[in-house]
C-alpha cells in the first residue's frame, strides 16, 4: 500500500477523522495565537528576556504538572477530559483579549493555557490506539506529525496577516472558536467499551475485575511511573530523551540566529526556509510508517539520530557553500533537517505508546511529554549560553556532535537490547501469520492425541522478542 493510501485509509475511518479534524482546527488556532503572543510581548516590553518567558510559560505546565495529570487520563473517561480541556482553553484564550496590552498578564495566561494542554495531551495519546488499533499507531502518529507541520505554516501566516490588519481581538476569538469546534468533534467520538477494558486487563497482566479506582491518586501516580520505568525498553527511551531533547533545545535556540545573523538570510527567504523545514517534517512523517514497516524501530531511531547530528554539524560547511551556490544549500539543509526530525519523533512516540501497558498509557504519555519539555528547556538555556560564549555555529555543531555520540554509544546499553527486540511491522505481520498457522497445527495435533476440551490448558511463555515485550517484564520473576 502506498503512503498516501495508508493515510487515506485512516482518515476515511469516521472516528479517527473526527480526532484528526479536531487536531487540525485546534493547532491552526494555536499557530495563529502563538505568533500574536510573541509579537505582542515583544512590542509591549523593552525587555528581550520576556519573549523567552513565553516559551518557558508554554513548556512549564506540561513539564512540572503533566505527570500529575497523567493518572486522570487512566482513571477518567478520556473523551470527557479532552472536551473539558478544550473548553477550559476557550476561557483562557478569551481572557487574553483584554490582556493584549499587558505582557506579564499574557505570559501568566500562556502558562494557564499550558495547564489545559497538560491535561489534554496524555488523554489524546492514550486514546489513539483505541481509535485506530495497535497496528496503525505509526500511521496515526505520522498523520499527526504532518498535520502539526502543516499548521505550523498555515497558522502563523494567518496570524501575521491579522496582526498586519491590527485586529488582535479577532485572533483570540478565532482561536477560541477552533477549541469549541475541537470539543464538539471529540464529544462525538465513540471510544471505550467493555471489550477495550478486558483487552487492557489482559495486556497489562491484571486480573479481570481489577479496580484501579481503589488506588489513591498518589498511589496511581507512583504505580504509573513504576510500571513505565520497570519496562526496559521504556526506561531506555526515557534515558535517550536526555541527550536528544537537550540537543534539540540547543538547535531550536540557535537555528534562527544562524539563519538571520550568521548567514544573513533576507527576511523573505527566512520565511520560505521555515516553510522548507516544515515541509521536510511532512515528508519525513509520510515516509516514517514505510520505514518502520521494513526496519526495526530501534535501528531507525539510532540511525536517524546519528544522521540528524551530522546535519547539525554540516551547518559549519554551509557558510562556504553559500559563497558558491547562494541560498540553495541552506534551503536543502533546512528541508533535510526537517525530514530527519520527523524520522526521530515518530519512532519515539509510536514506540512509547505501543510498548506502554494500556492501563498506564495516560501516565506514560504525561511522563514522556514532561521528559521532552524538561530536556527542551534545559537545551534552550544551554543553547543561549553556548551561543553567547562560542557563537551560534559552534553551539549548533556541538548539539550535532552530542547526537552522533548518542547514536554510537547508546546501542551498547543494556536497555537497547529490549528496544531492539521490538520487530518491524512487516516482521510482526509475518510472525502473526506464522503463529496462526502453528496454532492450527497444534489444534490438529491435540485432536489427534485425543485431548479434549476439558483438559487443562497448555502453559505459554511470552518472549521478550514479541510485540508485547513488557508482558514478560511484568510476569517473569
Amino acid at each position: 500500500m502506498t503512503l498516501r493510501g495508508a493515510a487515506m485509509n485512516l482518515i476515511r475511518q469516521k472516528e479517527f477523522r473526527k480526532l484528526w479534524l479536531a487536531q487540525v482546527v485546534s493547532q491552526f488556532g494555536d499557530g495563529v495565537t502563538d505568533l500574536a503572543i510573541v509579537v505582542l510581548v515583544a512590542l509591549g516590553s523593552d525587555q528581550a528576556w520576556m519573549v523567552g518567558c513565553v516559551l518557558f510559560a508554554q513548556l512549564l505546565p506540561t513539564s512540572v504538572l503533566g505527570p500529575f495529570f497523567g493518572p486522570l487520563a487512566d482513571r477518567l473517561p478520556r473523551k470527557r477530559l479532552m472536551v473539558c480541556a478544550d473548553l477550559y482553553r476557550v476561557c483562557v484564550v478569551l481572557a487574553m483579549i483584554p490582556a493584549a496590552r499587558h505582557p506579564m498578564v499574557l505570559i501568566v495566561l500562556v502558562a494557564l493555557h499550558g495547564l489545559g494542554t497538560a491535561l489534554f495531551a496524555p488523554a489524546r495519546s492514550a486514546v489513539i490506539p483505541q481509535v485506530v488499533g495497535e497496528a496503525h499507531v505509526a500511521e496515526a502518529q505520522a498523520i499527526s506529525q504532518s498535520t502539526w507541520s502543516a499548521m505550523r505554516i498555515a497558522g502563523p501566516a494567518v496570524g501575521g496577516t491579522l496582526l498586519a490588519l491590527h485586529n488582535v481581538p479577532l485572533i483570540f476569538i478565532l482561536d477560541a472558536c477552533t477549541f469549541v469546534l475541537s470539543a464538539v468533534l471529540i464529544a462525538t467520538l465513540h471510544v471505550g467499551n467493555a471489550a477495550d477494558v478486558v483487552a487492557a486487563e489482559k495486556e497489562t497482566g491484571n486480573e479481570p475485575g481489577y479496580d484501579a479506582e481503589k488506588e489513591s491518586y498518589l498511589d496511581a501516580l507512583r504505580s504509573g511511573v513504576r510500571h513505565v520505568v520497570q519496562v526496559p525498553a521504556l526506561r531506555f527511551l526515557l534515558l535517550l530523551f536526555i541527550p536528544v531533547t537537550l540537543a534539540a533545545g540547543v538547535f531550536n535556540t540557535t537555528y534562527n540566529v544562524v539563519l538571520l545573523q550568521v548567514f544573513q538570510v533576507p527576511k523573505v527567504h527566512f520565511g520560505l526556509m521555515e516553510s522548507a523545514f516544515a515541509a521536510g517534517t511532512i515528508v519525513g512523517a509520510l515516509f516514517a510508517p514505510a520505514v518502520l514497516k521494513r526496519v526495526r524501530p530501534s535501528t531507525t531511531l539510532m540511525a536517524t539520530c546519528g544522521l540528524l547530528g551530522i546535519s547539525f554539524i554540516a551547518v559549519l560547511a554551509l557558510n562556504q557553500l553559500q559563497l558558491f551556490f547562494g541560498l540553495v544549500p541552506i534551503y536543502a539543509w533546512a528541508m533535510v533537517t526537517g525530514i530527519l526530525n520527523a524520522l526521530v519523533n515518530i519512532p519515539v512516540s509510536s514506540l512509547f505508546i505501543t510498548i506502554t501497558p494500556a492501563e498506564f498509557r495516560g501516565r506514560g504519555a504525561a511522563l514522556l511529554q514532561a521528559a521532552v519539555n524538561l530536556g527542551s528547556m534545559a537545551g534552550v538555556l544551554s543553547g543561549g549560553w553556548l551561543s553567547a560564549a562560542f557563537g551560534a555555529l559552534t553551539a549548533t555543531s556541538v548539539s550535532g556532535l552530542m547526537l552522533v555520540m548518542t547514536a554510537v554509544t547508546f546501542p551498547w546499553l543494556k536497555g537497547y537490547r529490549a528496544l531492539h527486540a521490538v520487530p518491524s511491522r512487516q516482521r510482526k505481520d509475518r510472525r502473526s501469520q506464522d503463529d496462526r498457522g502453528k496454532d492450527g497445527y497444534r489444534q490438529r495435533d491435540r485432536r489427534q492425541d485425543g485431548r479434549g476440551k476439558d483438559d487443562p490448558p497448555m502453559n505459554w511463555t511470552l518472549s521478550q522478542t514479541g510485540e508485547n515485550a513488557h508482558v514478560e517484564t511484568e510476569t517473569t520473576p
